[in-house]
């Protein structure tokens, strides 16, 4: 086998003139958008609330498709075959159902601003739901500067490979500068437009390879270079294929870790958006009905996600072998080494665009917190629109430096995000949880139950990063739900005002039953949504996206029959979905008139 060389990597000019074609007309895009973003701070951050569900769906999925996410999914398909799904829990990818199922339109029925805000309508004006949003607030900023550092180092390292005249860093920072111009200008109404534009820039390059990996693969090839668990599925006790990489030391106990991934997935999913953009994503729909149809479509149009990871895997097994030390960079190094010239362009504008929409959507959210939950909040509740829009370019501008210099502290691809999405997204998970299903739960626990698990996870980063994840993640859940609960337990509760209020308006399910009878003591003809089907609804579309991820694999791995029976298990959900969910969206008018 070859080694692993980015030597052979060239640049054409043309490839060059692509890209440069590509940076000019999406920054003009952006500018132009920024009358639209200029009328007041919602249509800043939120597009007026006028945007299309297909426009957010397909801009969405653009901002989970980042550079350095590949880069890392395909290095766990190259390590761990098909049961690198399993580690995709620990970011909630079956999350979408969820969003498509129930959490799409809780959100958008909140009618608020941002995460922080919604507080307010959930726990009250007073003292407590005040000193949540505060909590969430700070838990945002945190997030979003976390997500922009490791946009960083992935982006920066994936580059560098490509021009190595310059640092990683630099090339980043020079890529977000670009990135900037029409974040800062256009807002949300940038963000999602150019998003779209930037989704079938990913899609092409995404058919590319997987065309390529068909023309290569042979699953006796692949046989020769994986041992035969890389084919299975089903978790496994003890691997120890998984402590030769410096990205899986420690994963060999994979039963457990799988345990760990699905179960934080699944807590993730009841909770809510803790990626931040992409609930503004939600409240920025036209509709409660058009927020479910956004969320299933998202989910959707995640394959590309997929496709690319399989086929870039398998061309990596079957032209260099099982044995890279460094799997992460197999990407740059596919496109780089075997795209022929044009092509190679269009596939690196696409990867510049996955870049740009997840960092300019994690820009625009943070920033949102910034302004609306602390200078509009704390300094000047009375500023006016233009005001509001120039904080928020400047707290944009804060959120980008703040990431750049937490990506420059990463070791490796793995470090930010496993501490994000394990040891932080752990440690806030459960107040996120108890918030939509129990009616006792405050704004007192909320607060106290974050801010001791942002605490917690900094305090993990820096004291006890060697502790293994099945250790860590089970004290981090217990620290978030004893003080949550306790906290909410020695604090009174919240008002019943305000509690019967939020039920109206969102309709939760759960342990609402003082909640729900006051409510229909006083409108018995209050509607009320069947949680059931719902549930019912999400289970259903995450198995279907499942099996339409899992199709790619089994195609690039030249498995037919598994692939056809996918394909039959995605089309059976679609007809389900179609009378479990389709024919239960809200009604089209709820939402509109009021808003």
């Amino acid at each position: 086998m070859d080694p692993l060389s980015s030597q052979a990597i060239d640049v054409s000019r043309i490839d060059l003139a692509i890209i440069g074609v590509y940076l000019v007309g999406i920054v003009l895009a952006g500018v132009y958008l920024t009358r639209l973003a200029s009328r007041n701070i919602d249509s800043y951050f939120l597009g007026g609330r006028k945007m299309p569900w297909w426009l957010l769906g397909l801009s969405g999925t653009a901002s989970y498709f980042d550079v350095t996410g590949v880069m890392w999914t395909i290095a766990f398909f190259y390590i761990m075959g098909r049961r690198f799904l399993w580690i995709q829990w620990e970011w909630g990818f079956i999350t979408m159902a969820c969003f498509a199922g129930f959490m799409g339109k809780w959100l958008r029925r909140s009618k608020v601003m941002t995460g922080a805000e919604w507080m307010v309508i959930r726990f009250g004006d007073g003292t407590a739901g005040q000193f949540a949003r505060t909590a969430y607030a700070v838990m945002a900023v945190v997030i979003s500067v976390a997500f922009i550092g490791f946009a960083e180092y992935g982006c920066g390292q994936f580059f560098h490979i490509f021009v190595p005249r310059f640092s990683p860093h630099t090339l980043a920072v020079t890529l977000m500068a670009f990135t900037a111009v029409y974040t800062i200008t256009g807002a949300l109404s940038g963000v999602v437009l150019t998003g779209m534009i930037q989704f079938f820039l990913i899609l092409l390059g995404s058919v590319i390879l997987i065309v390529m990996a068909l023309g290569m693969s042979s699953y006796d090839l692949l046989a020769g270079a994986v041992p035969p668990e890389w084919f299975g599925f089903a978790p496994i006790w003890h691997w120890e294929h998984l402590d030769k990489w410096e990205m899986t030391t420690g994963y060999s106990l994979f039963l457990l870790l799988t345990i760990v991934w699905v179960t934080k997935g699944l807590f993730l999913s009841l909770g809510g958006p803790q990626q931040l953009y992409d609930m503004q994503r939600f409240l920025a729909a036209r509709s409660p009905r058009e927020a479910g149809k956004a969320g299933m479509l998202w989910g959707v149009a995640m394959t590309p996600m997929f496709m690319v990871s399989a086929a870039v895997g398998v061309i990596g097994l079957i032209k260099w072998g099982g044995n890279l030390p460094h799997p992460e960079k197999l990407y740059p190094v596919v496109i780089g080494t075997m795209l022929p010239v044009g092509v190679k362009g269009l596939v690196l504008a696409g990867l510049l665009s996955a870049f740009m929409s997840t960092f300019s959507s994690t820009v625009n959210a943070g920033a949102s917190y910034l302004v609306r939950d602390g200078y509009q909040q704390f300094l000047r509740p009375r500023a006016g629109s233009r005001e509001l829009i120039w904080a928020s370019r400047g707290a944009s501008l804060l959120t980008i430096i703040a990431g750049i210099v937490v990506g420059m502290q990463a070791r490796h691809i793995d470090t930010i995000f496993a501490w994000i999405m394990i040891v932080l997204g752990t440690a806030v998970l459960m107040p996120n949880v108890f918030r939509w299903f129990w009616w006792r739960f405050n704004g007192w626990g909320y607060a106290v139950g974050t801010l001791f698990g942002v605490g917690s996870a900094i305090a993990s980063a820096v004291w006890f990063a060697d502790v293994p994840v099945y250790v860590s993640f089970f004290v981090l859940l217990a620290i978030s739900v004893t003080t949550c609960l306790v906290a909410s337990l020695l604090t009174p509760p919240t008002e019943l005002d305000t509690l019967k209020d939020f039920y109206r308006r969102i309709r939760p399910p759960g342990l609402w039953g003082p909640v729900r009878a006051a409510v229909l003591s006083e409108d018995p003809d209050t509607p009320v949504d069947s949680f059931a089907k719902d549930l019912l609804s999400a289970v259903i579309a995450g198995a279907g996206l499942h099996c339409l991820f899992m199709s790619s694999c089994y195609a690039c791995t030249k498995q037919w029959a598994a692939f056809v029976w996918a394909f039959v298990a995605v089309a059976l959900s679609a007809v389900i979905l179609y009378f479990t969910w389709y024919k239960n969206l809200p009604d089209a008018d709820e939402g509109l008139a009021d808003d």
